[in-house]
């Protein structure tokens, strides 16, 4: 469905001849549903991205993640490479509004389900992304949203924010390992 969706959107984005294929939302989830749905959730660092063609006008984006940490599910290599439509190619190029994407040299964490088989294999798009951060002083990895923001907090519901208001960095700024033992505390033994 998800391929069909994708080549509606782009051959409507060609045929209208608009810079984009459209937008893309996302349903909110709550941290347990993030957890859940996950084939896989993994720490990595974006090491390498190229886009390519898998049809006609498709155009994805393949993003290889290496230094991996692997929390639920596994990987059957080194590094993983996370599919995601959008990207260029030459002159042409495939824009998704409000479609994540990532950061080359950025360690992350992500929430990963449908890999190479859907558009967005992330799930709950930016909700299932995290900047992990070390600080330099103390040689800690924090923990931040999609958008760069602190998280100090794990959501008890869906749209319910992990972030400070004020968007600062503070002490309370979640680290690492105390985030990986939610993921899992939230993950049945089964699926580990």
């Amino acid at each position: 469905m998800w391929k069909l969706l994708a080549g509606l959107l782009v051959v409507a984005g060609y045929f209208f001849q608009m810079p984009s294929a459209g937008a893309v939302s996302f349903e909110a989830r709550s941290f347990d549903a993030l957890a859940a749905e996950a084939e896989q959730v993994v720490i990595g660092t974006v090491a390498a991205k190229s886009a390519r063609r898998t049809g006609a006008r498709e155009i994805v984006t393949d993003y290889r993640f290496d230094n991996l940490k692997i929390i639920k599910g596994t990987v059957p290599a080194a590094s993983l490479t996370v599919t995601m439509l959008g990207g260029s190619v030459g002159a042409d190029s495939l824009a998704v509004a409000g479609a994540p994407a990532f950061r080359l040299g950025v360690r992350y964490l992500v929430f990963v389900s449908g890999n190479g088989s859907v558009m967005f294999p992330i799930v709950g798009g930016d909700q299932g992304i995290f900047q992990m951060r070390t600080d330099a002083s103390s040689g800690v990895s924090r923990v931040h949203d999609y958008n760069g923001r602190p998280v100090t907090r794990l959501p008890q519901r869906a749209l319910e924010s992990m972030t400070d208001s004020a968007g600062i960095e503070t002490a309370e700024t979640m680290t690492e390992a105390a985030f990986v033992d939610a993921i899992r505390g939230r993950i049945p033994a089964v699926a580990r």
